[in-house]
C-alpha cells in the first residue's frame, strides 16, 4: 500500500466494499490518491509539475516588473508619498507574489499531502490574488 512507498504514513485501514471508493482505495487517502496518481509516488504529474513552474516564474517576472516600476516611480518623486499609480503598482506586484506562492504550494501540498491544503488553505491562496487583482483593476478604473 501507500505505507510501503511512504513510511510517515500510516498503512491502509482494512476497509468494507461499501465504504470504498469506485476505484478499491479508502476513503481516508482517497482526495489524495485521486489527484496524485500521475507517477505512483504521490505527486503530480511531472507536465503538471512543469506547467505550475512556468507559471510561478512568469508571476515572479512580472511582480519584479511591477516592483522594479514602483521603485523607479517612487525615487522620480518621494514628495507625493502614496500615489495611486504606486498603488497599483504595489498592488500588482503583491497579487502576482501570491501567485508565486500559491503555484509553489500546489505542487508542494500535493507532494506532502497537506492536510490544510485540502480543507482551505488552498483556498484561500487560490483567490486571494484574484482579489487583489481585481482590487487593482477598480483602482484603474478610478484614474478615469
Amino acid at each position: 500500500g501507500c505505507a510501503a512507498r511512504h513510511p510517515q504514513l500510516p498503512a491502509d485501514p482494512p476497509v468494507a466494499a461499501a465504504s470504498s471508493s469506485p476505484t478499491g482505495m479508502s476513503r481516508y487517502y482517497a482526495p489524495f490518491r485521486g489527484a496524485a496518481s500521475g507517477d505512483g509516488g504521490g505527486c503530480l504529474p511531472l507536465p503538471i509539475i512543469a506547467a505550475e513552474a512556468a507559471l510561478a516564474v512568469v508571476d515572479a517576472a512580472i511582480a519584479a516588473t511591477a516592483f522594479v516600476q514602483l521603485a523607479r516611480i517612487h525615487r522620480h518623486n518621494q514628495q507625493h508619498g502614496w500615489t495611486r499609480q504606486k498603488i497599483f503598482h504595489f498592488m500588482i506586484g503583491l497579487c502576482n507574489i501570491v501567485f508565486l506562492a500559491y503555484f509553489v504550494s500546489t505542487v508542494i501540498a500535493t507532494c506532502e499531502k497537506w492536510v490544510c491544503w485540502v480543507h482551505g488553505c488552498g483556498f484561500v491562496l487560490m483567490a486571494s490574488p484574484q482579489i487583489l487583482l481585481l482590487a487593482s483593476f477598480l483602482l484603474l478604473l478610478s484614474f478615469w
